[in-house]
């Protein structure tokens, strides 16, 4: 497939805020919703963009988008990728389309009209429930003798949706009724999306039940955004902020916080505060990479604290001894979580290879880019000496990192 299309940017259009009320099920907003009003995806999310908007002009020929997709939808990935609202946002999507010209069972993954709503009910509304809520709706209603009823709610509704459905590992007994609603919904044909934080398939999570029955539906990854979906993110952002970024700081921006959504927003939100604070700037003038520098610098102890927590969190990670990574140790384990520990502090913090050389052990500057490097290289998909045991690890934990750092610092 030619890389111009994969490269393409697409977003999928949030329509509504949500309750996740039973009763009042999904619920249109009465106003706009805050930050991005759309999940943005490249290259990253591909196989979303099945999902894309009109405006992202994304039906290719040879991705076949008249391709039917059978339910239940999965979405898994890392916290903060958009998972639960992009979840949402296909719920809404699929049961406003009219049901008079596909089969009730299947999406269509081109922009079409599509069946999703209720024949029976055509003004029911989608329901949308945490994996917590709909086990305890369960449960009230074993207690209350009303399980007919939870079970007509559903069948009745435009779809559902559950959250976080990983949740309800070890609880076979809610597990088991979502398999029959499963089954269930094979003649009915509703909509039913669930999000997780790791593929269904991952062993310990779920039944092998219940994860059969959701093998026969789509399993889509979500993941955080590439970089050409960070430039609109960034450049969209900066226009809601009413920053002017320098190319520069622009260039940093994408570059260097390669995160989730909600961390890029609220890194906008500490500039802009930032910027309020700052006597000497005026509105409008040109915010270059000195000025980010500036409003996020930190002193020695700050950054040694970012540091030790990088470290430590790493040898947990590679079950090494946080001594053994300071160590002149060479055995494999404790060599690789040295050199993750090195590309994560270059990568998350901004060290020098120098000062990054005496939190390792009092290392050369030289012996710190080298292994410094070689995570690079094992990350970049392009090389033939690419790992993916590596590239998934570092991945894990630069999220996890990026929510621990948050506590101390500004950065994020």
């Amino acid at each position: 497939m030619n890389s111009a299309v994969l490269d393409r940017v697409f977003s999928v259009p949030y329509q509504h805020l949500y309750s996740t009320d039973f009763a009042g099920d999904l619920t249109p907003s009465l106003g706009a919703a805050s930050g991005l009003n759309r999940f943005v995806g490249d290259r990253s999310n591909f196989l979303l963009r099945f999902f894309a908007g009109e405006e992202s002009n994304s039906e290719v020929a040879d991705l076949q988008t008249d391709k039917a997709c059978p339910w239940p939808l999965v979405l898994f990935g890392p916290t903060g990728t958009g998972k639960t609202a992009l979840a949402m946002a296909i719920l809404s999507q699929q049961s406003n389309r009219s049901s008079a010209e596909s089969n009730p069972s299947t999406i269509s993954f081109s922009n079409a009209a599509g069946s999703l709503q209720n024949k029976n009910n055509p003004s029911a509304a989608p329901i949308i429930l945490s994996a917590q809520d709909f086990d305890r709706r369960y449960r009230q209603a074993l207690e209350t003798a009303s399980l007919e009823d939870f079970r007509t709610r559903i069948s009745q509704s435009a779809g559902l949706a559950i959250d976080n459905l990983h949740q309800l590992a070890g609880k076979i007994a809610v597990q088991r009724e979502l398999i029959a609603l499963l089954e269930l919904n094979r003649s009915t044909g509703l909509p039913f999306i669930f999000t997780m934080d790791s593929s269904p398939f991952d062993a310990g999570k779920l039944s092998p039940h219940l994860t059969s029955r959701l093998s026969a539906g789509l399993c889509l990854p979500v993941q955080p955004p590439g970089p050409a979906a960070r430039q609109l993110i960034v450049r969209e952002l900066a226009s809601n902020y009413r920053l002017n970024l320098t190319d520069d700081a622009f260039e940093m921006i994408v570059s260097k916080f390669d995160v989730t959504v909600p961390k890029i927003e609220h890194l906008f939100s500490q500039i802009a505060n930032g910027l309020d604070s700052l006597e000497q700037f005026s509105f409008g003038q040109p915010i270059d990479v000195a000025l980010l520098n500036q409003l996020f610098g930190k002193d020695a102890a700050d950054v040694d604290l970012m540091a030790s927590t990088i470290l430590k969190k790493v040898a947990r990670e590679y079950h090494v001894k946080l001594s053994d990574i300071k160590s002149n140790s060479r055995k494999q384990s404790t060599v690789l979580a040295r050199n993750v520990s090195i590309f994560l502090i270059r990568e998350l913090i901004g060290c020098s290879f120098k000062k990054i050389g005496r939190y390792c052990g009092n290392r050369d500057h030289s012996t710190v880019l080298h292994s410094y490097q070689k995570i690079v290289t094992a990350c970049d998909a392009s090389s033939d000496r690419t790992d993916s045991s590596v590239k998934t690890t570092v991945q894990k934990l630069r999220l996890l990192l990026t929510d621990q750092l948050a506590s101390q610092s500004n950065l994020f």
